[in-house]
C-alpha cells in the first residue's frame, strides 16, 4: 500500500498466497490418504476408508477453515497504515 497498491489488491495478493498453499496441502494430503488408505483399512473396524462422502465433507471443512485462516490476516493487512508500518520497520 505504501507503493500505491489498493486495499483490494493487497487483499487479493495475501489471499492468493495463503490459498495456494492450502490447495497444495489439500491435494498432497488427499493423494497420501488414498495411497496409504489400505494400511488403515485393516485397523478400523466397520469403517471404510474409501467413503467419498466423508472425504468430501472433510475436504470441504478443510477448505472452509483454510479460507477463514487466510482471510483474517489478509483483512488485517489492509487495515494497517503504511506509514506506521514503515516507521515500525
Amino acid at each position: 500500500m505504501a507503493l500505491g497498491a489498493s486495499t483490494d489488491s493487497v487483499l487479493r495478493i495475501v489471499l492468493a498466497r495463503g490459498l495456494r498453499l492450502m490447495w497444495g496441502g489439500l491435494v498432497v494430503g488427499t493423494a497420501l490418504t488414498f495411497a496409504l488408505g489400505h494400511l488403515l483399512n485393516g485397523s478400523l473396524y466397520g469403517v471404510n476408508v474409501w467413503n467419498p462422502i466423508i472425504a468430501s465433507i472433510a475436504a470441504l471443512l478443510l477448505v472452509l477453515a483454510g479460507s477463514i485462516a487466510c482471510y483474517i490476516p489478509a483483512h488485517r493487512a489492509t487495515k494497517i497504515d503504511p506509514m506506521s508500518a514503515l516507521r515500525y520497520e
